[in-house]
């Protein structure tokens, strides 16, 4: 998903109206980056001429024209870093918004896209593209990153944000363009003031990089970008729902990676349209557990309503542009373990009557295969749904899918392994969870791999991701294990004693005589808490285990 500059981009006026240069958004509170030899001219500044205290900016998502004031803490001369930052007087208007800085480092040959308003079109603006270079010293201590291809760039575009296209974030400002030599040449070389600079000049700023790994959540359709593999698996999905497209029933051993699965790749494939006509389906996702209907009402089924198929009706009512409904249960294990037996029966019966119905809807069950017994026995009446539509999500997984699943994600943002790394992730897989056949292991070890890649992001060291930081956060095998011990250590001696009680307290305990796996449990925040003032307390150890 691309970052879109243009609700953060600003025109800046000069005091006759006509366009002196280009600004961008940098903060929610108004802050608007620039440079300084665009609120006052370079020789101006050298004469020792008063800046002006107020200038007249033109944001353009919306055409409206503020007041923004010059923040004298955070202004550098132009024959300097030449930055400016203003503040805009009042709030940011509607349809606008701040723009994410990134790190500069690792650029080199990345892509890039800004937005100013050069004198050809100095109130509309034009897109300028190119590729980023590397840095280039100009005075001791000080460098400008240098940019190559810059046909587009021109005067009008000084303060203008450059966007890294891999990265996905703002990586520095225009500052200067270079005269063409006696050659000709020369043309289409810019230079920017990094990001890093801009937060050093104003240190409320801050850089966020983007990460492409997810630790211990699951992936989301906003996820869809990053997650790769089980492309087999989702193809199988699709046969199902081609063959029969009112039920499907989706089961695996936990911590195969179901509900990432369904997520962020079989609805971005059915908004697709990778079924007939699936691109004009309405989807509806949730996680039913003990409130079924009460939980689909929340993720957008709307009617208010005791009886499921009176709301499906009333949804379709209220969505004719769309020709059928889906509906997905996800982790419905959960539904059969903790929701009172006659709500779970009821909710049962009801799934089966919208079945029966002839509504256009789909129903889509996620669950781990461990329950396929309690189901069988809870839920008879969808038995026969169950064998028309139902695919097990395998519990091993090839050592090439894995290699996918580890590279192609930091590939996306510019991200790279040091030589052999990837390799070793991978095979850390496949020895603490190894299949029955060589280069075959165990889906159920991915959970491991994506937090231990999470972590060695988050030390990640100028987009390279290392050896050693792999071997500090404890490698696939024991990056979990290390984090909790570092977390729990970092609680306060009052704090310790409820862990146990927090973690036990989102178990449904099973019952093993009776075949019934423990499985997960939502709990809102107040339930786990005896006594009001507990709460903080709680929260506070709550927010250390997140």
């Amino acid at each position: 998903m691309t970052l879109d500059l243009a609700p953060g981009i600003v025109r800046i006026l000069r005091p006759n109206g006509t366009t002196s240069g280009t600004g961008f958004v940098v903060s929610d509170s108004g802050l608007i980056a620039t440079c300084s030899h665009v609120i006052q001219s370079q020789d101006s500044q050298i004469r020792g001429e008063s800046r002006p205290e107020r200038i007249t900016v033109v944001f353009n998502a919306t055409g409206e024209r503020r007041q923004a004031i010059v923040q004298p803490d955070w202004w550098r001369d132009a024959v300097k870093e030449d930055v400016a930052i203003l503040q805009l007087e009042g709030t940011l208007p509607p349809g606008t918004q701040s723009l994410p800085l990134g790190s500069s480092v690792g650029t080199s040959s990345h892509g890039f896209k800004t937005y100013g308003f050069p004198d050809a079109r100095s109130e509309e603006g034009l897109w300028g593209y190119g590729t980023i270079g590397d840095l280039l010293p100009v005075e001791p201590g000080r460098a400008l990153l240098q940019l190559t291809g810059t046909t587009e760039v021109s005067p009008g575009f000084s303060g203008a944000p450059l966007l890294d296209t891999l990265k996905r974030r703002v990586v520095g400002m225009v500052t200067a363009i270079t005269a063409p030599d006696q050659y000709g040449r020369l043309v289409e070389t810019a230079f920017i003031t990094t990001a890093e600079t801009l937060r050093a000049i104003c240190p409320v700023l801050r850089l966020s990089d983007i990460c492409p790994y997810l630790g211990l959540s699951f992936f989301t359709e906003l996820d869809a970008e990053f997650f790769f593999g089980r492309q087999q698996v989702v193809e199988r999905l699709l046969e199902s729902l081609k063959r029969e497209p009112r039920f499907l029933a989706v089961l695996g051993p936990s911590g195969c990676g179901k509900s990432s699965l369904i997520r962020a790749k079989l609805i971005p494939e059915l908004r697709r349209g990778a079924v007939p006509g699936s691109d004009r389906w309405g989807i509806i996702i949730a996680r039913t557990a003990d409130q079924p209907l009460e939980q689909l009402l929340v993720q957008g089924l709307q009617a208010q309503s005791t009886d499921l198929l009176e709301a499906v009706k009333k949804w379709q009512g209220a969505n004719p542009d769309k020709t059928r409904l889906v509906l997905i249960l996800d982790q419905f294990e959960e539904t059969l373990v903790a929701c009172p037996d006659q709500l779970c029966q009821s909710f049962i019966h009801q799934l089966s009557s919208l079945l029966d119905s002839p509504l256009p809807v789909t129903l889509i069950i996620v669950m781990r295969d461990e329950f396929y017994s309690r189901f069988v026995k809870q839920a008879s009446s969808l038995l026969t749904w169950l064998e028309m539509g139902l695919v097990n999500i395998p519990s091993t997984i090839d050592k090439d899918e894995l290699m996918v699943i580890v590279r192609e994600p930091a590939r996306v943002v510019g991200l790279e392994f040091e030589t052999g790394l990837a390799e070793d992730c991978v095979n850390d897989v496949l020895k603490i969870a190894p299949g029955e056949q060589d280069r075959i292991g165990q889906s159920t070890a991915l959970p491991l791999l994506e937090f231990a890649l999470t972590q060695l992001w988050e030390r990640r060291s100028e987009d390279v991701l290392t050896h050693e930081a792999y071997k500090f956060v404890g490698g696939v095998t024991g990056c979990l294990a290390q984090w909790a011990d570092q977390a729990y250590s970092s609680l306060d001696k009052e704090q310790r004693p409820l862990v146990r009680c927090v973690l036990m307290s989102l178990v449904h305990l099973g019952d093993e005589s009776q075949g019934i796996p423990d499985s997960k449990r939502q709990r809102p925040l107040t339930d786990l808490c005896s006594k009001m003032k507990d709460r903080e307390t709680v929260r506070r150890v709550v927010d250390k285990l997140a």
